[in-house]
């Protein structure tokens, strides 16, 4: 499988396209939750360009962010309703889930390494 480098321009590059999104779109959410490990930095970066508060624990409606929506399992498993909106960097065609928001198509043959994770792994 090939290493896609996703870098800290790259990241700000796809929080100011989300953000974008969110605002154009008028979607109504009014806090942040970040799945854990990669969707906590975004969520924290969306939480300052839509000046909303970032949540510790699930409460649904809200914001649900995670860098990529690879398989879908991790997002399944929130059981989010309806009302909650999520947002992904990245979203590979197949996913269980398909976010409201994303930025970047995640091909099928690569891995995606974020600049918040350890290169050599």
């Amino acid at each position: 499988m090939r290493k896609i480098y996703f870098t800290w321009d790259d990241f700000d590059r796809a929080i100011d396209i989300i953000a974008h999104r969110i605002r154009v779109g008028k979607y109504n959410v009014s806090t942040i939750y970040g799945v854990p490990r990669g969707g906590i930095i975004a969520a924290v970066a969306l939480s300052h360009r839509l000046k909303l508060p970032v949540i510790t624990t699930l409460k649904q409606p809200c914001l649900v962010v995670d860098d990529v929506s690879d398989s879908g399992n991790t997002l399944s498993k929130l059981n989010l309703s309806s009302e909650s909106l999520i947002a992904t960097i990245h979203f590979r065609e197949g996913s269980k889930i398909v976010p409201d928001v994303w930025v970047c198509e995640k091909p099928e043959d690569g891995w995606i390494i974020y600049p918040w994770e350890n290169k050599e792994d």
